[in-house]
């Protein structure tokens, strides 16, 4: 739980789980080898009497109760290690119920999308060169991918050069990835998302022409919502417009929140390109939309947070008057807060204890409320999880084999539940300098990790 501006996401993903299913057929029986005589009349020889008595039937077997599998965290959780070395820039994304990880490593930028045992299923290797025009830039870190799995996956690229840095967008076609050349290069892409059946929407600025951020279309139809309306209310200066987050609706709606001029809340209707816009509050930092697939719901600033439902702002006071420490949603949508070691979850009658957390170190995060599997991290880097039962197991991490270290927990993924990924680092030190030396990463998971593997190293 968080909120992350820079990112336009909080630290907890909601994964939608999705199921495979087999073929269709028409099911078949099978004969009974064991008793032939269960599957087949009885044979009466000729000329022999008729029995009197029935031959006694054979007792049916008793059906297998299949027992039900124990919730997902019945059992304190273990992080195997999945990946470690010089892993750059490790991160982790979810699309369309499959795990991604991605990492610079042994040269070039890795995707891979990982299998129910934490190992590789399939891997996407990255090595395009971006020219801008002054030159080519061959560096390059994976940021993300995004879209649709798997006909629409998308790419975030992030080239430095100097003291700036160009993010491209990439789609993967015919097993390669092309970059999306609708826009000029000096275009960096700063968010992108699935929005109606087929659409690609894009949030874009262009600060090498001093062009405000806007909208895009990268794929589909029609143009992208217009910001323009939204400038107009706020009356900000170019650099103090920040659109801080976006929601599509499954319609082809959209609600975005934006800082200008203070905190502005922009829906727009399907089909509409111009939004109606609503001020919340003062300038906060932060902010997030916490809104279902209809865009209602909740938007949550450090002033507060508000309930928005059918065009109209009920401001939802906090417990007591209380700072919020952190804001998330809950597995039914509704807001949970964190105020120092207490949990609350906003009811019909108001907010109402969710949980007590233990004493310890403060607490810097908490994770996986939204799919009822509780994680902790603490300013210790200390991690605990929270078991059906109500108690916390303290979650420790095994060291890595090539340096013997226990990496710093840096960025928790609670992907679904029982389902957790963990980024982190550790340091190679050079010889005789105490301070100095070669940033490494390492990837936990708990799922059953058969071996760890080093980055770069190609799967077996």
């Amino acid at each position: 739980m968080g909120i992350h501006p820079s990112s336009l996401r909080s630290p907890l993903v909601a994964l939608v789980l999705v199921g495979g299913c087999g073929p269709g057929g028409e099911p078949t029986v099978a004969a009974d080898v064991e008793n032939p005589s269960a599957s087949r009349p009885p044979v009466v020889e000729h000329g022999a009497a008729p029995s009197s008595t029935p031959s006694p039937e054979s007792p049916k077997p008793t059906p297998a109760v299949e027992p039900e599998p124990p919730p997902p965290n019945a059992e304190p959780a273990e992080l195997r290690l999945a990946l470690y070395g010089r892993c750059g820039v490790l991160g982790v994304s979810t699309l369309g119920g499959q795990t991604f990880v991605h990492y610079d490593g042994g040269g070039m930028n890795h995707l891979e999308r990982m299998d129910e045992r934490g190992g590789v299923a399939e891997s996407f290797g990255f090595t395009e060169t971006l020219d801008v025009g002054y030159g080519t830039l061959e560096n390059s870190t994976i940021r993300g991918l995004r879209g649709r799995w798997p006909e629409q996956p998308y790419l975030l690229v992030d080239f430095p050069a100097r003291e700036y840095y160009y993010r491209s967008l990439y789609r993967l076609a015919d097993g390669s990835w092309k970059r999306v050349a609708l826009l000029p290069t000096s275009v960096d892409y700063e968010e992108v998302w699935p929005w109606s059946k087929g659409v690609i929407l894009a949030l874009v600025t262009d600060d090498e022409h001093d062009v405000w951020p806007r909208f895009a279309v990268v794929r589909g139809e029609p143009k992208g919502p217009s910001l323009e309306r939204v400038r107009r209310r706020g009356k900000c200066d170019q650099w103090d417009f920040d659109v801080r987050d976006v929601h599509p609706h499954g319609d082809g709606g959209l609600t975005a929140l934006v800082r200008c001029g203070g905190a502005l809340l922009a829906t727009w209707a399907p089909g509409e390109r111009e939004p109606t816009v609503q001020k919340l509050g003062p300038n906060d930092h932060r902010g997030t939309l916490m809104l279902g697939e209809d865009g209602q719901g909740f938007i949550a600033l450090d002033s507060g947070i508000h309930q928005w439902r059918s065009g109209a702002l009920q401001p939802v006071p906090s417990p007591d008057g209380g700072k919020l420490d952190e804001v998330d949603r809950g597995p039914d949508g509704e807001p949970w807060i964190r105020q120092g070691n207490v949990v609350s979850r906003w009811t019909a009658g108001g907010w109402q204890r969710a949980m007590e957390l233990p004493e310890g170190p403060p607490i810097h995060g908490i994770y996986g409320l939204d799919v009822g599997t509780p994680w902790l991290r603490r300013g210790d880097d200390s991690l605990s999880m929270q078991t059906a039962d109500g108690t916390w197991h303290a979650v420790s991490l095994s060291a890595t084999p090539d340096l013997d270290k226990v990496p710093k927990p840096e960025v928790l993924d609670v992907v679904g539940p029982g389902d957790v990924w963990l980024t982190s680092r550790y340091w190679k030190m050079a010889k005789g300098k105490k301070h100095v030396g070669r940033e490494m990463g390492a990837l936990y998971t708990t799922r059953p990790v058969d071996a760890p593997r080093a980055c770069g190293e190609v799967p077996s």
